[in-house]
């Protein structure tokens, strides 16, 4: 059975510079927990990070989603394909043009267990598929854990 997790994200809308409020909206994710964070980009779309995404029977292999912003829709998604890969389980690092590495220590490279990934996003597009060596700076031995120290 397919779980759909709703969550209410609270956006803070700044206006002006000492005017903001505050508004919730509801968020549909396929299937996961949507644990870990939420964090809007500098352009508006935003990034939810589910480390305990689980795919089918594959569990905690994580997600990182991007949003747009003004409509609330998905434009991208990012996954591991490892139990345990938990992509995304020590947050993104947004970068001074908006976009954002996302950090994932626990991934695995083929019998690497903790090789890690870093791996970069567009603000706008996002990034797409199944991390790997193609779309993400890695690590290639056990316990390399990249990612884990970038700040």
């Amino acid at each position: 059975m397919k779980k759909t997790t709703i969550i209410t994200l609270t956006l803070l809308l700044f206006f002006e510079i000492t005017n903001c409020y505050s508004q919730d909206q509801e968020i549909v994710l396929p299937n996961g927990t949507a644990g870990g964070s939420i964090t809007v980009l500098p352009n508006g779309n935003f990034v939810v990070v589910d480390a305990g995404y689980d795919n089918g029977s594959t569990i905690d292999v994580g997600a990182v989603y991007l949003f747009a912003g003004a409509s609330k829709t998905l434009i991208s998604t990012i996954k591991g394909s490892n139990t345990n890969d938990k992509i995304g389980l020590y947050g993104i690092t947004v970068l001074n043009n908006g976009n954002f590495l996302i950090l994932s220590p626990y991934w695995r490279n083929g019998a690497a267990t903790r090789a890690g990934a870093v791996t970069w996003a567009s603000s706008t597009t996002g990034v797409s598929g199944v991390v790997s060596s193609a779309n993400s700076f890695v690590g290639s031995s056990s316990n390399d854990e990249v990612g884990q120290f970038i700040r």
